[in-house]
């Protein structure tokens, strides 16, 4: 055999190689997405009512949506909620210390008890309720856990009880305001009442 002969097996055994390199690579590359979960979360204040005028019980929809091609089986989907201390400050706007928004998501509650997975294109929701005392507001974090992997998907939301509830939060104490709810606290929240 020629020198030129071998080095002409040498570019057709390369052109193979590297012809099954980027179709293997490329195989991966769609196999990993199509297998890869795509899971949206959004958090809604829907109601706050008013129970004894002293405490609030806020309920937040937690909507999950499953926006990729497959399946989410769940390990987990947490609740927490936690008080946000919001001082009065000379500045027109302040920025929250990161560390009033660290919620303890593995102190929360499991909620989505009876749903195992989420189908593509599948949308599912959640009321989750919390007793606020006086605290007015809030934030929520919720986190999902992906079975049989490390994939979890977290988000976090604030929320104002006095917008949803038309209560004023008094800074003049000379000024008399009352607050007022036309919802009832409903059958499932009375397990929460003293």
């Amino acid at each position: 055999m020629k020198p030129v002969d071998i080095q002409i097996w040498v570019q057709i055994v390369y052109s193979i190689v590297a012809t099954l390199a980027i179709l293997v690579a490329a195989v991966w590359f769609f196999w990993s997405r199509a297998s890869a979960g795509t899971l949206q979360i959004t958090l809604t204040l829907t109601s706050v009512t008013m129970v004894n005028n002293t405490r609030m019980i806020a309920v937040v929809r937690v909507q999950l949506k499953n926006t990729g091609r497959t399946r989410i089986k769940k390990y987990s989907c947490l609740a927490a909620g936690k008080v946000i201390n919001v001082r009065s400050n000379s500045e027109p706007i302040s920025i929250i210390p990161a560390g009033d928004l660290n919620l303890r998501i593995d102190e929360g509650r499991e909620i989505f008890e009876k749903q195992n997975e989420i189908e593509p294109n599948e949308e599912t929701c959640e009321d989750v309720a919390f007793v606020l005392n006086k605290a007015t507001v809030f934030a929520v974090s919720v986190k999902f856990k992906r079975k049989g992997t490390t994939e979890a998907w977290k988000t976090i939301a604030m929320f104002s009880a006095d917008d949803k509830a038309k209560v004023s939060t008094p800074t003049d104490h000379s000024t008399k305001q009352t607050a007022r709810s036309r919802s009832i606290v409903p059958s499932w929240l009375t397990h929460l009442l003293p």
